[in-house]
């Protein structure tokens, strides 16, 4: 269980990241540069692996959420 949530705390501190660098798109220059890496690569990210991957990652933050909300039930039910 220590890997799944490592796995959640890894994908947290990812996307908060992925975050903060959206503001270097503030700039002109930069939102050109990423259009035209978009158009170079779309094939690249239109692959069905990484849409697996990104399906498979929302499939295991879904379980433990499942997992918690299991838990503080019978945490709860044990305390009454």
């Amino acid at each position: 269980m220590q890997i799944v949530y490592a796995f959640v705390y890894y994908f947290f501190w990812g996307f908060v990241s992925l975050t903060l660098l959206l503001l270097v798109f503030v700039f002109p220059a930069a939102r050109r540069l990423l259009q035209k890496i978009q158009t170079k690569y779309q094939n690249l990210l239109n692959n069905a692996v990484l849409k697996a991957i990104i399906n498979f990652s929302f499939a295991v933050i879904g379980l433990i959420l499942i997992d918690s909300i299991k838990s503080f039930m019978s945490v709860n039910r044990h305390f009454k």
